[in-house]
């Protein structure tokens, strides 16, 4: 008990942190503004990777820990609102817009997931529990119930309550979802230039557009070829344009790969969680339910959660060659779990895994790659190529411009993701990687919210994933060897 008080001290301070990166964008010239937002971000990465590296000695002082990050982030959002060298009261907004969104999104979600939770969990629950053998087959069936009902519920929510929209994705979102329909006339997405399509669409289907150093918009595929295969399907059965086929999609894709999270989620906790639910997980997925980018972003949860759950399986490299297919920003993830079979079962375990990992990959994505594979590079090395206008997203990556501006992003970038990966292989705790994940991309110039929210809400559920072999809290600090 007093380590789930613990754990829900992190959790609450880590959705302070996201809290505070809603207010980034909103106040990222102010000097002052900027050096908090710096710190907090430094402060929260060291909290965290204390926490988890050596979580059992910590646990006295967690609380006291989490109280005063708590307080650094209500201290960002409140000097972020009112500028110290001139007080004006109009910039109350900048409190209040952060928060506002945050609890609009929030609030919008729980009709949709909270209702689907409880169910898979308590269709989870009746099929792990222990009975006497006569009662099992009845017991399961009625689990086989529950989790129909779940899966009815959240069709219906997504038809009538909680409406898929392609305005509620981002222009890559919206460019991917054109892709499956150019691939569907036989056409190579990677070669495609959408920039027409998307500059038509921009208010009406898409909210906005990134644009290049050069002035243009970003207007290309940039995605690895699985993020539009799973559209694929419904655009080879319509002759309609991107528009209108994707509302098919959506409505099935939603459901389905949003079910998946939740089922993995429920197959992955520790026992003690399934009959009763942390109140910190459910608030991670509305966060994810709430701020998606595309509904890939539900999949790739799911597929991490899972890896790290069975990250001793001889088939991880299966999960690891589908996730590294969806979207590149999980690529850093792919790396450091490879890191840690080699830290945990040697060389030849991590190569064994490598090259199943590549494997899959190249299954996926081969046929395009042989199409061209100059235009596959450019799209899906776009974000860390310096071919994007910055952002105060990456807040360390924004900073490091704006005091250097002549460095290159992908030198700074590269270093970084080299420094996170010899830090993962020292301090070898599995449940960092998706802080760790989340690191090298806050170094880039160019991001998005996504990343925070994806990152952060997967390194709170890994709070309470099983330890199938070794228990969490019995292991020792680790040290580089």
């Amino acid at each position: 008990m007093k380590i789930d008080k613990e754990m829900t001290m992190f959790a609450i301070a880590s959705f302070m942190f996201l809290i505070d990166v809603f207010n980034f964008v909103y106040d990222f010239v102010s000097r002052v503004s900027t050096a908090l937002n710096i710190l907090i971000c430094a402060a929260y990465v060291t909290y965290a990777i204390t926490y988890f590296a050596n979580e059992k000695s910590l646990a006295q002082k967690s609380r006291c820990f989490s109280a005063l990050f708590v307080l650094l982030a209500a201290l960002v959002i409140l000097t972020s609102a009112f500028d110290i060298s001139q007080f004006n009261a109009q910039k109350i907004l900048h409190i209040v817009t952060p928060i506002y969104f945050c609890a609009v999104g929030l609030l919008t979600s729980i009709p949709a997931i909270l209702p689907l939770v409880l169910l898979v969990f308590l269709a989870r629950s009746l099929y792990v529990h222990k009975v006497a053998k006569k009662y099992k087959k009845g017991i399961r069936a009625l689990s086989y119930v529950v989790y129909f009902a779940a899966i009815a519920f959240l069709i219906i929510c997504s038809l009538l309550v909680f409406k898929p929209n392609p305005m509620h994705f981002d222009d890559e979102g919206f460019i991917t979802l054109n892709a499956a329909n150019v691939f569907a006339k036989g056409q190579n997405p990677y070669t495609a230039n959408f920039s027409s399509i998307l500059g038509s669409n921009l208010s009406k289907t898409v909210q906005g557009v990134t644009f290049t150093t050069n002035n243009t918009i970003v207007g290309f595929l940039s995605y690895p070829a699985l993020s539009f295969l799973v559209f694929a399907p419904f655009a080879l059965i319509s002759n309609a344009d991107a528009y209108h086929f994707t509302y098919g999609g959506l409505y099935v894709l939603f459901p389905l790969f949003v079910f998946i999270l939740v089922m993995t989620i429920s197959y992955v906790l520790k026992e003690e969680y399934i009959k009763k639910p942390p109140v910190m997980v459910i608030v991670s997925l509305l966060f994810l339910l709430s701020f998606f980018a595309s509904v890939e972003n539900f999949l790739m949860f799911a597929l991490m959660m899972l890896a790290l759950y069975k990250i001793e399986s001889k088939y991880l490299w299966v999960v690891l060659g589908v996730l590294a297919s969806l979207q590149e920003e999980v690529w850093i993830v792919v790396l450091l779990f490879l890191i840690y079979a080699v830290r945990n079962y040697g060389m030849k375990r991590g190569m064994y895994e490598a090259l199943g990992t590549a494997l899959v990959f190249i299954l996926i994505n081969g046929y395009f790659i042989m199409l061209s594979p100059s235009s596959f590079a450019r799209g899906i090395l776009s974000t860390v190529s310096g071919a994007l206008t910055t952002g105060p997203y990456p807040v360390f990556g924004y900073s490091i411009m704006s005091a250097f501006p002549s460095l290159s992003e992908s030198m700074v970038f590269f270093a970084a993701l080299i420094a996170v990966l010899i830090m993962a292989y020292c301090l070898n705790v599995k449940k960092l990687i998706p802080l760790f994940g989340l690191l090298p991309l806050m170094f880039l110039f160019h991001g998005t919210l996504i990343y925070y929210v994806f990152f952060v809400s997967a390194l709170v559920v890994s709070m309470y994933i099983d330890e199938p072999v070794m228990a969490f809290h019995d292991r020792e600090m680790p040290v580089c060897t």
